[in-house]
């Protein structure tokens, strides 16, 4: 098992090589558009009634999910591999700097 640390700086460098590949995002949907639905779906399900109580429940089985996706990835042979590559896109720190600058420009 490779420590949180090492993975991450190799997710960083791949992202900051790679960034979003539009081959791969244009034919399935980025993981943050996924998580965005996710969010979506429990906001419109459970924001009424009970809302604190259904609030914590949304977030203590979205921080389970996320856990136990998180052992299954990397307890899946090269599991190393995958969360560096689940993390680069994650992180998206090329994307983001771009964006950035674009508004930056526009507000120059």
């Amino acid at each position: 098992m490779i420590s949180t640390a090492p993975l991450l700086l190799v997710a960083m460098v791949l992202d900051a090589l790679v960034g979003e590949p539009r081959w791969l995002w244009s034919r399935l949907p980025h993981p943050i558009v996924v998580m965005g639905r996710v969010i979506d779906w429990c906001d419109r399900r459970f924001n009424r009634g009970a809302q604190r109580l259904n609030g914590a429940l949304v977030m203590a089985s979205l921080g389970m999910g996320a856990l136990a996706m998180g052992w299954f990835i990397a307890a899946l042979p090269l599991g190393w591999l995958w969360q560096i590559l689940i993390a680069a896109a994650l992180l998206a720190q090329r994307s983001l700097v771009q964006h950035v600058g674009a508004v930056a420009d526009g507000l120059r």
